[in-house]
């Protein structure tokens, strides 16, 4: 969200994004820092704005979805993490923290 006062609001206007899809130049759109609403909140009115001024709504979803994936190289379905089960149970792990590691024997060297 560009405020009035900003530097980067010089010479810039609503329809950017449309400008660039326009000239099949990808176009990426992402939150900034905004304190007093959710970032979900400002990507969703983000790409609203660039859907209004141009950009058409396949093309503003694009922009919020695709277009980063692409731009990180993911364009593969986003999976779940592999469950790592560990061998012993929780409540083991709490009576084992609480021992002091042992260091394994050495045999001696044989004569």
């Amino acid at each position: 969200m560009q405020r009035p006062s900003a530097l980067e609001a010089y010479n810039s206007s609503l329809s950017n994004a449309a400008v660039l899809a326009d000239r099949k130049l990808p176009v990426a759109i992402s939150t900034a820092f905004e304190g007093y609403v959710p970032k979900t909140a400002v990507l969703r009115f983000e790409a609203a704005v660039a859907m209004v001024n141009g950009l058409g709504f396949d093309r503003a979803l694009a922009s919020i979805t695709l277009e980063p994936a692409a731009s990180l190289e993911h364009d593969g379905p986003i999976r779940k993490p592999r469950s790592r089960k560990s061998p012993t149970s929780s409540s083991s792990m709490a009576t084992r923290s609480n021992t002091a590691p042992t260091s394994p024997t050495r045999s001696s060297p044989a004569a």
